[in-house]
């Protein structure tokens, strides 16, 4: 195995960590992971809501808070209908618990059954049925164009919040769009889960029931002064976000003078610290021009105690939002930003909607493998410290019987173990299951709920592990038919909800794209897993009209096609795959470890796990950190597992201290490739370790060289 690690220039790290004052190690870490945007360093080295995106950012988002008010006011029947996967049953849980409090009818609908992907004519036949006005499709709807269109012929209302791509060009006539992923997105990150796209709603509405600032302009004006030249400039803020800004000099002419005059016109004036101001800008605009100034700095001092009586100019030399603003970073920027960090500490209370939901955010956003960088960070994050303390029902008992409730739960936790339970219901057409397993309230039932789910898990582990025997001939033997390019497999035994489980194991065994496809009636269902090698959107969009619908990201997709026209499906992705750029190049054989940096086996410490802790929440596009050290003296090996004793379980030395470590499928190395005495080099991974209701520390090796 190559242990591979990218040479860094020395210069960039010295420089990160002089402006970011930490240490040489982590500043090495950022850079060897070309973190160095200070936009990017931010989400990895703070913590605070307060740098998380603001919702109005998408375009459509007032219009959506708008009609749930209207919602409100009319007493109108609302239904959500969501995916199967975790991510959806997250969305659909988060949505319905927050539109419950706010007085409003709503039922809710996940994909169960043989149901197809997303809300079908059958559902909105039946929202009809039951006077339903208002439908929300969370973490599906950007391609259900035939039931969307059809709810609006009907005179029902439909607002999609997805995270899916879009079809080229097109879009359902849904009222509103709330899409990270659409072509013409506003919102400056594109990674959000559903479960995150529908947190933005409820903070949106959170915000909203603030009466004096919601859909209000907020004016703000100061006054600089900079060798000799003193400039008054004045800004606007609309939900928050900064829409406009006017600046002129003290000297300005008659026509900026104007300029700034009609745009403060009629407005309530905010202004921090008045000093001097009053009497300048008196002269300014002379002694007939009545201003209404209202100085906001004791009340920002009385929510904000950090701020203290300090002068602007020392807040704005040491704000971390200084920082991470390489473009800079004005005296405006810090008054506006300190406003509304006002706002959402004065009124915390006002978004508990919002905080509360973040612990099915950060489950959702794991388990659908959303990149772990930008705000997402953050999201997990916070919801990974509630999930700790869940105050759900159900959820606390699915944590008790996996062992997890109390624990220092880590997005590891969520992948391996609480996600896939949770996916089982979905896959095995119970979604409905884990569902109502979130929502659970009643303590007698959250037990009952729990076993069936993991009854449910058990059962779809066991039929995984069938087709897959089934499955894998084929799966071989199409790997030179498709001249080692992708694996594809049909099976009629296969079952729908299993064919993304297959499809991933086959990436994974075979280290190219994947793509299973299973019978459903006169039509064939399809899952295809990728590494991003795979152009998944271009690949769908060459097939035609053979495909009937798709839907998903650039690591995973599902399709859909007549069953008739599988052998054509065949034949053309034979044709595709030949095609630059379609799919990258794959090395099969290159079996590496990417190394972020080498430890000297003197300055490995417990300390080392603050590191980690810096780049946790670990996740699609942040894997965990790979370390190296020389030197390392193995003193104990013993043999582990269930049945077979395919794993090791060692006794290192590294310098003055001792680690326990895990090597898995490494039993046949021992007298082979190592044994106990040797001094060897190890690359590994530091993880915490429960047992027992105790903390500790341990190597997860993953390969040596003696």
């Amino acid at each position: 195995m190559n242990w591979e690690k990218i040479d860094i220039n020395s210069n960039t790290v010295k420089s990160l960590q002089g402006r970011y004052g930490v240490s040489s190690l982590l500043a090495s870490l950022l850079v060897r992971r070309n973190i160095t945007d200070p936009d990017d360093i931010k989400f990895f080295l703070e913590n605070d809501s307060r740098y998380l995106h603001n919702p109005f950012l998408f375009k459509d988002m007032e219009d959506v808070v708008d009609r749930v008010h209207v919602a409100i006011d009319e007493g109108e029947k609302i239904l959500i209908f969501g995916d199967k996967d975790v991510d959806g049953v997250t969305s659909t849980v988060i949505l319905y618990e927050a539109l419950e409090t706010l007085g409003l009818d709503v039922i809710w609908r996940v994909t169960v059954g043989d149901n197809g992907y997303g809300l079908s004519t059958e559902t909105v036949e039946e929202a009809y049925k039951n006077n339903i006005s208002l439908i929300f499709t969370v973490d599906c709807g950007i391609t259900n164009f035939e039931s969307i269109n059809m709810a609006k012929d009907m005179g029902m209302d439909v607002i999609i919040l997805d995270h899916h791509n879009q079809r080229p060009g097109e879009l359902p006539k849904a009222l509103s769009i709330i899409n990270p992923k659409l072509d013409d997105s506003t919102y400056p990150f594109s990674g959000l889960a559903a479960c995150g796209v529908v947190s933005k709603v409820l903070w949106a509405l959170s915000f909203s029931f603030l009466d004096t600032l919601y859909k209000s302009n907020i004016c703000f004006l100061d006054i600089t002064e900079s060798n000799g030249v003193v400039e008054i400039t004045a800004s606007k803020l609309y939900n928050l976000l900064s829409i406009s800004r006017v600046s002129v000099n003290l000297d300005c002419s008659l026509e900026d003078k104007e300029r700034l005059v009609n745009f403060l016109q009629g407005e309530q004036i905010l202004i921090y610290n008045e000093g001097s101001l009053s009497n300048i800008l008196k002269d300014f605009f002379g002694s007939g021009y009545n201003i209404n100034l209202l100085n906001i700095m004791p009340e920002i001092q009385r929510v904000l105690p950090g701020v203290g009586g300090r002068p602007l100019g020392d807040l704005l030399e040491k704000s971390k939002m200084k920082l991470y603003s390489p473009n800079g970073f004005t005296q405006m920027d810090l008054i506006e930003n300190l406003f509304i960090t006002y706002v959402e500490r004065r009124y915390s209370e006002k978004f508990t909607m919002f905080t509360d939901s973040l612990d099915l955010v950060a489950l959702g956003t794991v388990a659908d493998m959303m990149p772990v960088k930008d705000e997402n960070r953050i999201l997990i994050k916070k919801g990974l410290k509630l999930l700790r303390s869940s105050k759900r029902e159900g959820l606390q008992a699915l944590l008790l019987k996996q062992n997890l409730l109390g624990k220092n739960i880590t997005s590891k936790d969520i992948s391996w173990v609480i996600a896939p339970v949770i996916n089982s219901a979905g896959r095995m057409k119970k979604a409905n299951m884990a569902v109502e397993l979130l929502i659970c309230k009643d303590r007698d039932m959250k037990h009952k709920l729990t076993l069936d789910v993991l009854a449910v898990n058990k059962e779809r582990r066991e039929l995984s592990d069938s087709l897959w025997l089934s499955c894998f001939t084929q799966l071989n033997e199409s790997f030179e038919e498709f001249n080692n390019k992708i694996v594809f497999a049909y099976h009629d035994d296969m079952i729908k909800g299993i064919t993304g489980i297959i499809a991933a194991k086959a990436l994974s065994v075979f280290s190219v794209p994947g793509i299973v496809l299973a019978r459903d009636g006169e039509f064939v269902v399809g899952s295809i897993r990728s590494r991003g090698e795979l152009n998944i959107g271009t690949l769908m969009v060459n097939c035609g009209s053979m495909i009937l619908e798709w839907g998903g990201h650039k690591s995973a997709a599902g399709f859909r096609l007549k069953y008739s026209d599988m052998p054509k499906l065949k034949a053309l992705l034979k044709k595709e795959i030949k095609k630059e750029g379609i799919i990258d190049k794959v090395n099969r054989n290159n079996k590496s470890v990417k190394v972020d940096a080498s430890i000297p086996n003197s300055y490995l410490n417990p300390g080392i796990i603050d590191i980690y802790d810096t780049f946790e929440p670990f996740g699609d596009g942040n894997p965990q950190l790979t370390l190296t050290t020389k030197g390392v003296k193995i003193i104990d090996i013993n043999f582990m597992g269930k049945g077979e004793k395919k794993h090791l379980k060692m006794l290192l030395e590294i310098g003055e201290q001792r680690w326990p470590g895990i090597f898995w499928n490494a039993a046949e190395l021992v007298g082979t490739e190592f044994t106990k005495d040797d001094v060897v080099n190890i690359a590994y991974r530091v993880e915490r370790n429960f047992y027992g209701g105790n903390e500790t520390l341990q190597l997860i090796i993953l390969d040596i060289i003696t």
